[in-house]
């Protein structure tokens, strides 16, 4: 019977397979070196670089004085993982929620995005996508009250699948 060293050789050697009891099955071989050889040689999956993005923020009511954003995403196949940034310079007649296109694509699933607001209120929040939309509708506080007022900074991030 092999010891404990003896099926480590074998294994590390990748040239038998063993039973239970340590002894040589005859007839099958392993060759676990090639195999491992193979999986540390596999690509990992990347994203790769950040694709800049800069969509036109829309409010539910009203228009902007002045408002912009710019974000950033990156697609792994159908999957796209943003972050944003809306900075509202000038309110304007501009009321309610906001909402922002989609980066690429159009979304094959709900989904919900996190939201906060960095510079004058502090409150977190959320953003809705919607199966078959290309937008990110809905942009408010957590209390449905509008993020819209002047200086404010909303960062949201989120992930959705396209279609």
């Amino acid at each position: 019977m092999a010891g404990p060293t003896d099926i480590l050789t074998a294994i590390q050697n990748g040239v038998v397979a063993l039973n239970n009891f340590g002894q040589q099955v005859k007839g099958s071989f392993l060759n676990i070196s090639s195999q491992l050889t193979t999986l540390q040689a596999a690509p990992a999956i990347t994203a790769g670089p950040w694709t800049v993005w800069n969509p036109t923020v829309v409010p539910q009511a009203g228009a902007f004085g002045s408002a912009s954003a710019t974000g950033a995403y990156y697609a792994i196949g159908k999957l796209v993982h943003f972050t944003v940034s809306i900075t509202v310079s000038s309110v304007g007649t501009a009321a309610n929620g906001m909402s922002i296109s989609l980066p690429i694509g159009t979304a094959n699933r709900n989904a919900a995005v996190v939201a906060e607001e960095s510079v004058a209120v502090g409150f977190v929040g959320y953003g809705r996508i919607t199966t078959g939309t290309t937008t990110i509708a809905a942009i408010a506080k957590y209390d449905n009250t509008t993020y819209i007022s002047t200086g404010a900074v909303v960062n949201l991030t989120g992930i959705y699948e396209q279609t």
